[in-house]
């Protein structure tokens, strides 16, 4: 503090002014000297006039008029906070109305796709159902008429007709490539 004695409340009051509010709102608290000088309106009526609507309210008031420019300051910064704060909740509201109807729309096509996938077995049980009860009818009718078994008793497969088309064709081919290279 031994240097603050020396220099005069103007010259602490003019270095204040180009610190921002926060940091003069610190300075007030270290010791009774900046107190008094970080409560000085002289401070704070710059700081004030900067104000987004304030310097044309305030730009004619004189300096003896008792204008509480750190109390306006005050009060317009936490006007402006309480501004910020109430975009942020509506910004927030907003963001979780988005997300309960996504949430929403979420859950519905999990419901439709449910009742789908229910259906589908439904469908599946009742197919294998009937498909149980053909085949049970059938073998009963086998029994009573003692027919034999319905299954086809398994030959061998014949190559299909083009299969057989394809194996002539190269055999050709390889006949045609034989007489050339031996001519």
């Amino acid at each position: 503090t031994l240097l603050l004695d020396v220099v005069v409340d103007e010259l602490l009051t003019l270095i204040a002014g180009f610190l921002p509010a926060h940091s003069v709102c610190a300075a007030r608290a270290t010791c009774q000297r900046l107190l008094r000088i970080a409560s000085s309106d002289q401070l704070w009526r710059p700081l004030a006039l900067w104000l987004p609507g304030m310097g044309a309210a305030y730009a004619t008031a004189a300096p003896a008029d008792p204008v509480p420019w750190r109390a306006i300051l005050a009060s317009w910064t936490a006007s402006h906070v309480a501004h910020a704060v109430d975009a942020a909740a509506e910004r927030l509201q907003a963001d979780g109305k988005r997300a309960h109807s996504s949430q929403r729309l979420t859950q519905a096509r999990l419901r439709q796709t449910l009742q789908r996938a229910e259906s589908a077995r439904t469908v599946r049980e009742r197919r294998s159902g009937e498909r149980q009860r053909l085949l049970a009818a059938h073998a009963a009718w086998r029994e009573e008429t003692h027919q034999p078994s319905w299954r086809l008793p398994q030959r061998e497969a014949a190559p299909p007709p083009c299969a057989r088309s394809i194996a002539d064709a190269q055999r050709a081919l390889d006949e045609a490539a034989r007489h050339v290279l031996v001519a």
